[in-house]
């Protein structure tokens, strides 16, 4: 029996009706190591109060989750956060005629991949919502819309551009105070750009990292005079075809 409960998937512990380990599976055995911060055989773990022994459960809240679970003999479930190992739980725990049996797993990645869906689903609501303002000018909306890219991507420049043959011109330009590397109204060859390749391909453009992804465009002009070395350039159509870009340009 003790091999089967060491070869779920789940982590498992035992608790007995004071609330002192009776058993851990390998999986438990790790996390509450891990909690401990370092590595306990199980035997050592067993006996231990789970409130006054085990670091910051209490605070956590799951002491109270198991006290009532234990006194209303019902089962609970839940997800908590666990700060001293910076992970969330899912954990189910069921009264036995010994205390209670409480299973639990880290689903830390699959919290996090749920709050970065709900923070991009608000990031494109606040988008809509500036594109759809009748009160702001074109130019108030680009540079709404630049506020937000440069935050979310964390970079330092923000343009909307237009290619007109081989020259490049900066129609509208975000950058930190006090810096005029790009002003609107600037014309460059387009050669000198990141953004000669996303007109061309008609494609999105992400570069993550010039010198080690792109280091025929890390060495353009452009991107060497202003030490850029991240780029996200979008391809802006008109009736004509493509005639700009939508551009992030970043310096780490």
């Amino acid at each position: 029996q003790t091999g089967m409960w060491d070869r779920m998937t789940d982590a498992f512990f035992a608790l007995d009706t004071s609330f002192r380990l009776t058993y851990v599976n390998e999986r438990a055995r790790a996390v509450l190591s891990e909690a401990f911060g370092e590595d306990l055989p199980a035997d050592e773990l067993r006996g231990k109060h789970l409130r006054d022994d085990i670091p910051d459960v209490d605070e956590a809240g799951f002491f109270e989750r198991y006290r009532q679970a234990m006194a209303e003999r019902d089962p609970v479930s839940f997800e908590e956060y666990y700060p001293r190992l910076s992970a969330w739980f899912d954990v189910r725990a069921y009264p036995t005629e010994g205390g209670l049996a409480v299973y639990f797993r880290d689903v830390t990645d699959q919290h996090e991949y749920e709050q970065r869906l709900e923070h991009r689903e608000e990031v494109l609501t606040e988008m809509y919502r500036i594109i759809a303002d009748a009160d702001r000018s074109f130019a108030q909306k680009v540079q709404s819309l630049f506020t937000i890219g440069r935050e979310e991507l964390g970079t330092k420049y923000a343009t909307l551009s237009t290619a007109g043959g081989q020259t490049y011109i900066f129609e509208h330009v975000q950058a930190p105070d006090g810096d005029d590397a790009i002003t609107p109204g600037d014309e460059v060859p387009l050669s000198a750009t990141s953004c000669e390749r996303a007109i061309v391909t008609e494609e999105t453009l992400v570069i993550e990292d010039m010198a080690d992804q792109t280091p025929d465009i890390a060495q353009r002009a452009g991107n060497v005079e202003m030490g850029l070395s991240c780029y996200l350039g979008v391809p802006v159509a008109d009736d004509a075809g493509i005639s700009g870009t939508f551009c992030f340009y970043g310096t780490e």
